[in-house]
């Protein structure tokens, strides 16, 4: 998988980004880079977000929640996609980067 990135200003959350749930090990590295003042988490789902029938439920990342500082995370268990949660902003940008290992 290519970089992947989302960049947030605001309160709000992004759109899902999609990961490759049958990659074998699965491993992601995430990274939120914050400037200005704001708070943000990333979010996981175990859910299709590609299935208009289902509304995926988010449950957050055990240790990139409540990030105003630029932060490092991985995923070792396999999810469907992740996204970047804004929950408080004064000013800045909040950006998620995703990359996911190659299967080899």
């Amino acid at each position: 998988m290519r970089l992947q990135s989302v960049t947030l200003s605001s309160v709000t959350t992004s759109a899902p980004i999609p990961l490759d749930r049958s990659a074998n090990p699965f491993s992601v590295g995430l990274v939120i880079e914050v400037t200005g003042t704001n708070t943000s988490k990333v979010q996981m789902t175990l859910d299709d977000v590609f299935d208009p029938t289902v509304t995926p439920i988010w449950f957050d990342h055990s240790t990139l929640s409540a990030v105003s500082a630029t932060t490092s995370g991985n995923i070792a268990f396999n999810c469907t996609a992740v996204r970047l949660n804004v929950t408080a902003f004064t000013s800045g940008t909040a950006t998620l980067k995703v990359l996911q290992g190659k299967q080899g």
